[in-house]
């Protein structure tokens, strides 16, 4: 993911990332990538866009992340 989070400020094109919780899955999956992808994003000055966010802690996470920046 950082990797791609790199390439794609060449591009100044966004990352794409569809986290959305599966069906059955717990909810603590979602937010882990989510808060890893967001991490990635602050260290890598990326632009990540998360896609389907499906639990409330994902969407807590995103709101902390926005205020950061």
């Amino acid at each position: 993911m950082a990797e791609a989070l790199e390439i794609s400020k060449i591009f100044n094109l966004p990352i794409i990332d569809h986290c959305e919780e599966l069906i059955g899955g717990p909810p603590e999956g979602e937010a882990k990538i989510v808060a890893r992808d967001l991490e990635l994003a602050e260290k890598t000055k990326g632009w990540v866009h998360i896609a389907h966010v499906s639990t409330a802690g994902a969407v807590e996470l995103i709101r902390q992340a926005k205020r950061k920046a």
